[in-house]
């Protein structure tokens, strides 16, 4: 699969990120913002799945590489979502 089709797969955000994002103060700076949103898709991690469940370092780096892709692949939306919701809000 190539980069672009696998990143494509993961670009939406989740709803529960949104929410979270909209349950932030009015006057949250659009970095703390994204630096919440990519912290709360953790549930979504690969990765922690796979230490979850006692995987190797052999087999934790193939999780690693998924999450990063999907995390690059959401920061697309997830900063226009957070400077437009940090602009609405703070008025």
């Amino acid at each position: 699969m190539s980069f672009a089709r696998f990143s494509r797969k993961y670009y939406a955000v989740p709803q529960y990120v949104v929410d979270t994002l909209k349950a932030m103060p009015k006057d949250s700076h659009p970095m703390a913002m994204l630096s919440v949103g990519l912290l709360a898709m953790e549930r979504e991690s690969e990765f922690r799945a796979a230490y979850d469940k006692g995987a190797g370092k052999d087999a934790l780096w193939q999780s690693m590489v998924n999450d990063s892709v999907r995390l690059i692949a959401s920061i697309p939306v997830s900063p226009q979502r957070s400077i437009a919701f940090a602009s609405t809000r703070a008025k």
